[in-house]
């Protein structure tokens, strides 16, 4: 029988165990449904095996709130592309984000945050419906939120909250379904960019409105109020008001153009400097939306809004910074693509702690839904983080989490468990169709452990992620398509601005 992996002391007990991999592959299996409604072929195996044993977070179904409703607003705050190394909170020493750690100081900080995906639309997807994109079929470019799925704003809006947003990214956009239950979904027009270059929405700008949009509330009106800013997704503006950029001879800048000029070139040909020159544009843009995010609590506090008021903060994704040979994301779901911040600051809440367990972004709507004493709509594959802050305990299943990325020629899905996690890469033939981590000895996945540890750990995942793929093909969601040739141009200027089209086609993100 294979090791307990459901803690992290079992997890390093099995690492620990001398290397035995006798565990015979019998060569390429004939594509099961599962395989060919998910992610490709698998060598592993389980079809007709009792998988029983493999418990996922969504059979526990949502129960009604213990308590309360607890706030009388809430405040969703997602800041694109923010990786969660370079928050203070999360161990950088850099200083970007002094707004941000005292947030943290009074919030509940979720250390071990996975997102769904490593591009926006499908990660945001989840975010808004508790659902994971592959259920949701949000995983292309021209997928769109189902019709039938219920969002976190319907369900605040059918119970009489006014739901409002300033959107900056045109991937979580109107067109994509995501103003399902919104009263204002604000989409501002780019202010500030290069010359002749893509002009984004500043986080001044989305502060600012989201402001404006908090005086429209009447007295005691309850209200969700859902910003995204931008500022830290490409193209990088500089701040020297703020971050100041050293001289070091860099040939390129954060423009849309010296960007793509950048990114064509082969490894040999970037110098230190190049790279250092758009980490620290990078870190730059965190500061700068900080600064801007502080402004916006400031304001709510100015208003006496806060002490009733749940805070959420988080990201869709991170971003590669070449950490593993990409500069950008929505290539790969390695941790620097996937593991984001998550910090909820509760009406009332002077001090909060700090939570290990491992969640998911899918968990946000469901806990968000029970501060405000509604019962998450079924089903749904997230479930509410409040007993992990009331008393530390782990739900049942909580430690198996999941993402998937299905965008251009890159097509991987991730399964992890505790401190260890398996990537299958099931789209076009490759030498290293899995990748196995443990997290806890190497966080930055430099060491694929796979073939080099016992095969009961490559088992265990391996049946965590054929079970999600059968779950995936009894509850998939019917795709809801919208052509680009149909959208609105300006929809298709802030794709292409961002990175997500190219000169006339699908770019690889």
């Amino acid at each position: 029988m294979a090791p307990d992996l459901d803690t992290g002391a079992g997890l390093r007990q099995l690492l620990a165990m001398p290397s035995r991999h006798c565990l015979a592959l019998s060569g390429l299996l004939a594509l099961s449904l599962v395989a060919l409604a998910s992610c490709g072929g698998d060598p592993w195996d389980y079809s007709g095996q009792d998988l029983s044993d493999v418990v996922l977070p969504m059979e526990n179904p949502p129960s009604p709130p213990d308590s309360p409703p607890s706030a009388q607003g809430i405040v969703l705050v997602m800041i694109d592309t923010l990786r969660a190394d370079h928050l203070g909170c999360y161990g950088s020493e850099r200083g970007l984000t002094p707004n941000l750690d005292a947030l943290a100081g009074r919030s509940q900080r979720f250390e071990e945050v996975r997102s769904t995906s490593s591009w926006t639309r499908s990660s945001v997807a989840a975010m808004f419906t508790g659902r994971h994109p592959a259920v949701l079929n949000v995983l292309g470019q021209e997928d769109a939120i189902p019709a039938t799925s219920t969002t976190l704003a319907e369900c605040l809006s059918a119970a009489g909250w006014r739901c409002l947003a300033v959107c900056t990214n045109k991937n979580a956009s109107a067109t994509w379904g995501f103003a399902q239950g919104f009263e204002t979904y604000d989409e501002p027009e780019g202010t500030a960019g290069y010359p002749d270059d893509f002009a984004m929405v500043p986080a001044e700008v989305v502060t600012k409105r989201g402001l404006a949009l908090l005086d429209t509330l009447e007295p005691g009106e309850r209200f969700f109020l859902f910003l995204l800013y931008t500022d830290p997704h490409d193209p990088y503006l500089p701040h020297p008001e703020l971050h100041p950029l050293p001289k070091n001879g860099a040939r390129f800048e954060g423009s849309r153009r010296d960007l793509k000029r950048l990114d064509a070139l082969p490894p040999q040909e970037r110098t230190p400097p190049d790279e250092e020159r758009i980490r620290q544009l990078y870190a730059g843009e965190v500061r700068y939306v900080d600064h801007w995010v502080g402004e916006f609590l400031a304001g709510l506090d100015a208003r006496k809004l806060s002490s009733e008021t749940l805070i959420a903060l988080t990201s869709d994704h991170g971003e590669g910074l070449w950490d593993h040979g990409w500069r950008a994301h929505g290539h790969d779901l390695y941790q620097e693509s996937v593991h984001v911040p998550l910090l909820l600051h509760l009406p009332g809440q002077e001090r909060g702690r700090v939570i290990s367990t491992p969640v998911s972004l899918v968990d946000l709507a469901p806990t968000l839904l029970a501060r405000a004493g509604i019962v998450a709509p079924s089903p749904i594959e997230g479930r509410d983080l409040a007993p992990l802050w009331r008393s530390g305990e782990r739900g049942t299943g909580s430690q198996r989490l999941y993402a998937e990325l299905r965008l251009g020629r890159f097509e991987l899905q991730a399964v992890w468990l505790d401190d260890a996690k398996l990537i299958h890469n099931c789209g076009k033939k490759s030498s290293r169709p899995y990748e196995l981590y443990d997290l806890a000895a190497d966080p930055t996945e430099k060491h694929d452990l796979t073939g080099g540890v016992p095969h009961g750990l490559e088992e265990q995942l391996h049946r965590s992620l054929w079970r999600w793929n059968e779950y995936l093909t009894r509850n998939r969601e019917e795709a809801t398509h919208v052509s680009l040739e149909e959208v609105d141009d300006s929809v298709i200027e802030g794709l292409r601005g961002m990175g997500y089209l190219g000169d006339g086609e699908s770019d690889e993100r």
